[in-house]
Order: C-alpha cells, then structure tokens, then sequence
C-alpha cells in the first residue's frame, strides 16, 4: 500500500503518527492517497516517475501549487511538504464531492478561477514556470499535436482481436474524421502565436470537488499555455457534458482583456480538433509506457475487455465530432 519510507517521512515533516491510509482512486498516472491522524488528515501522492517526461510531472505540479500558494489562490489544496528523492508531495486534505453534473454556477467558478490565475501579479512571478505539457502556441500546432499522437498510435503492433479492431477503427474511422476537421480549418492563420497564459493544463470538472464552492487540483500538467486550448479543451473533455452555447460566456468571464469574438470565433472552430483529440486519448492504453503507468497507479489496462470500453468510448467522442 504505502511504502514504509515514504510514510516515516509523512510522519516526521508532520509529527504525528499516520493511523490510516486509504489509497483514493481515480488517477490513472500516480497513487494517491488519503492519510488519517488522530486529529486531522491530509492528502499524499506519490508520482510514477520511468523517464524524464513522468518526472516532470511532479515537478510541473510542485511548482504550479507554490505559485498559487504564494498568492493565495484559494480554490486549490496548500503543498505542505514534497520530496524529489522519493516522488511524493503531502497537502492539507480538502473535504468536497465529485460533481454529478454541471450547471451554470459550476461553470462560472471555473471561469472565475482562471481569470484569477492570469493577474498580472502573478504572471510576473511565474517567469520560471516551464510551459505547459502538450502546450499549443498556434493553429498549426493544432494540427502537429493531432498527427503526432495518431501517428504513435499507428505504432501499436496488433496481436489480439482487440488490436485489430483498435487498428482498423484507426485507419479507417479516424483517418477519415480527421481528414474533413482538417479540410474545415483552412480559413485560420496557421502560424499565428496565440497569447500565452497560465494553465493547469489538463484544466475540467474531472479535476474538482465540490464543498460547496469547487476546488481544483492535479496541475501536473500545468504551465504556460493558450487561451485557446484551454476553453477546447474545458469543452471538449468528455467526464461531464458542458454546453458549448457557454462558450462565449466563459470566455468573456476567464479572458476580459481579449478580444472576445476572435477568441470565441477561433475557439469554436477548433472544437472538433480538441475532440478529436479526446478520441485518440482514449487508445493510450494500447500503448506499452501507458500500460505502465497504469499500472503503477492500480489502473491495470491489460484486459481485453478494458481495451473494448477504451475504444467504445473513443468511438462515442469521435461521434460528436461535427464539422
């Protein structure tokens, strides 16, 4: 369950003795887990880290946490404590609930949250603050983040029935949604830079709890980004079904300095690209590293029939791809 180092570590920064540990579910990278004292509990995870990639994840969400910590951003966790050596970061714990469904309240703090990130204050301390994992600068980078994950995936070498199947709905089904998207998007400036912003990246409702006011947590993908993937991909994200006619209200609320109709313009054409790419996120678990990792987490991706939900649910988000 939990290593013995990394819960004496736990008890010395806090001095207490850890009575309880329940490993929390729901991340599919790291373990996390929720530790109870005789007064109190907090929030611990322990990041997977194989290669440079997974070890900036713990170093991305470090750094993300202090920043909003140091400005008192008060819609996320307090980092009490972290240690590189062993790939662990403790938080206070925070009560809430996984949200059932959204409304416009729920959309409105989140724009809220975003807009507070992005203070000039808080944008002059966070020079150091690396750019965000899968960052997307311009229209075209767009494109090259959809055909360079389509393109690994091809990579996957088909043994099982599962496979096949995984491989022919790639070729054909895929293959031919992404050609029209891209056919559609012509009429954009391809190399045009967005406006960078602070991002937790992997930014959605998938990421909060309710309490009542949301918190938002796991930043380890967080950094410097665009507008213009993050309201794609707030939209996109398939956990919760978030009315796109919101759009234009979350970016007047999250982005008041832009200019409010490109932005909505630009966004909602790119749309079905953000949604393509949820498709294609969906058959990471065909791949070896992400197998891994899931495996780490307790989120094993060997089964066949984990694989068949993995591409239903590709198949379900590719549907709603509409050009």
């Amino acid at each position: 369950m939990l290593d013995s180092i990394v819960c004496e570590w736990v008890e010395r920064h806090i001095d207490q003795v850890v009575l309880d540990v329940q490993l929390v579910g729901g991340g599919k990278n790291n373990k996390a887990f929720l530790l109870r004292c005789k007064n109190t509990q907090f929030f611990l995870k322990q990041y997977y880290t194989d290669n440079f990639e997974d070890n900036a994840r713990f170093v991305r969400e470090v750094e993300f946490y202090t920043l909003l910590n140091k400005h008192k951003i008060d819609r996320v966790a307090q980092l009490l404590k972290c240690e590189s050596d062993i790939n662990v970061a403790l938080f206070d714990f925070v009560p809430g609930n996984v949200l059932s469904s959204v409304n416009t309240g729920h959309i409105e703090q989140a724009a809220s949250f975003i807009y507070d990130l992005n203070q000039s204050e808080i944008h002059n301390n966070a020079k150091h603050i690396q750019s965000a994992r899968g960052h997307i600068d311009c229209v075209a980078n767009f494109f090259k983040d959809i055909e360079n994950r389509y393109t690994a995936l091809l990579q996957v070498e088909a043994k099982s029935e599962v496979e096949h199947e995984y491989k022919h709905y790639l070729t054909c089904d895929v293959a031919k949604t992404k050609e029209a998207v891209f056919a559609d998007l012509s009429d954009l400036f391809m190399s045009d830079l967005f406006e960078p912003i602070l991002s937790p990246s992997d930014f959605g409702f998938h990421n909060s709890l309710a309490s009542p006011q949301l918190t938002f947590f796991d930043f380890e993908y967080a950094g410097w980004d665009s507008a213009e993937k993050l309201v794609t991909d707030f939209f996109a994200q398939p956990r919760y079904n978030i009315d796109c006619d919101q759009l234009s209200e979350f970016i007047s609320a999250a982005f008041p300095a832009r200019k409010h109709e490109v932005l909505v313009h630009t966004c909602k054409k790119l749309l079905p690209l953000a949604k393509l790419k949820w498709a294609l996120i969906f058959l990471n678990e065909f791949k070896a590293m992400d197998v891994a990792r899931r495996a780490f987490s307790g989120h094993s991706a060997e089964q066949e029939n984990y694989l068949q939900n993995q591409l239903a649910k590709s198949r379900s988000k590719l549907s709603e791809v509409i050009i």
